[in-house]
């Protein structure tokens, strides 16, 4: 029996759909109007009035979120060193750490200056609900919470790939033949390993579940030493040390698709990263009902993960867990140090920190 890989014993650090700004704007307006304080006292009884979003705001576009508010009316504008902006899919907030000052994976802290202030950043999920909060920072301590409003996310524009759902493959053997339909997963030349799309061109690789080097749970961090293909930032290298990740690579994205050309998969030594628009293409919803706007499936009861089985076994997991995600090669234009994967519970496409690790899927262009 196969061991438990530690992927799925804890939950993966700082990830995306709850690692909440990456990659547009978050427009902050400091409002300062109000009357002052007595002088060289802050007073920390009131807390800032929130303004936008408006609380249980809708279909808000995850781009350009503009986040404003008033300053808390007993302390002087002048006394006033910056704000604390916290962003959490959780009304609880559970995953801020107060002593430390810091968030966990469950959301984000934003120190933004006491002036009118752009942070370049937005949220992440798209069809969901946030909740928000500020408080006052001051030379001796931080003032009281905000109350708490909340507002969801809208769905995105389609992309170029999704939009038409033409689904037409050929199974590609290890030595790189055509195969039957009924052609049988296998290490043996004349085995099946691969898929070509035959609306696209490109050819995927197939994950196994054989504890080898194509295993389905394995998990890479994002790594790209190539200054033209990362977007200015080239990521987590991990290192044989991390044998729980994978196994037979060192666990990075660069050094897998580097290792399975060397083997020269299906005939090929031209296996890469696909980017986010190639990634979305294989989105698959069972009931073929398909968001109008973005490509995703519609419906919570298609069959997990949202893949064609037959052509993608071993696709992890088969259920709608939020840890279908596999990374893309195409980092995020605002924030290097994310860059986009594409969730196979929902079809939807996230920013991830590269430092996390996620599954990979190879690709290849058939000539």
């Amino acid at each position: 029996m196969k061991n438990l890989k530690l992927s799925r014993l804890h939950p993966r650090p700082e990830r995306r759909g709850f690692s909440l700004l990456e990659d547009k704007r978050i427009f902050v307006t400091v409002f300062l109007g109000g009357a002052l304080s007595i002088h060289n006292v802050y007073a920390l009884n009131t807390a800032p009035v929130l303004q936008k979003p408006a609380d249980a705001s809708k279909n808000l576009t995850r781009e350009n979120i503009a986040f404003s508010w008033q300053k808390p009316s007993d302390i002087e504008a002048a006394k006033i060193l910056g704000y604390r902006l916290l962003i959490s899919r959780n009304s609880q907030f559970s995953g801020y750490r107060a002593k430390l000052d810091e968030c966990d994976n469950r959301c984000t802290l934003s120190v933004v200056d006491a002036n009118t202030t752009h942070i370049f950043a937005d949220v992440e999920r798209l069809k969901s609900v946030y909740f928000w909060k500020v408080q006052a920072i001051t030379p001796t301590g931080t003032g009281r919470w905000s109350k708490i409003y909340s507002f969801k996310t809208v769905a995105e524009t389609t992309n170029s790939l999704t939009k038409n759902h033409h689904f037409n493959y050929t199974k590609i053997a290890n030595d790189g033949a055509e195969l039957p339909a009924d052609a049988k997963l296998g290490a043996n030349p004349k085995e099946w390993a691969c898929t070509r799309d035959n609306e696209t061109g490109l050819i995927w690789e197939v994950k196994t579940d054989d504890d080898g080097l194509r295993d389905k749970d394995w998990n890479y961090s994002w790594y790209e030493p190539d200054a033209t293909k990362n977007g200015g930032f080239e990521g987590n290298k991990r290192t044989y040390e991390y044998n729980n990740w994978c196994k037979n690579s060192e666990c990075d994205i660069h050094d897998y698709a580097a290792t399975i050309n060397d083997a020269r998969l299906c005939g090929g030594n031209n296996w890469r990263v696909p980017n986010r628009d190639e990634l979305s293409s294989l989105i698959y919803c069972s009931d073929s009902i398909y968001d109008s706007q973005n490509g995703t499936c519609t419906n919570s009861g298609v069959d997990y993960p949202t893949i064609d089985k037959t052509y993608f076994p071993n696709s992890s997991p088969n259920d709608d867990s939020f840890d279908s995600v596999y990374w893309t090669l195409t980092s995020n234009p605002i924030d290097a140090k994310y860059a986009w994967d594409v969730s196979f519970s929902d079809g939807i496409s996230y920013s991830g920190i590269k430092r996390d690790s996620y599954y990979v899927r190879l690709v290849r262009n058939s000539k």
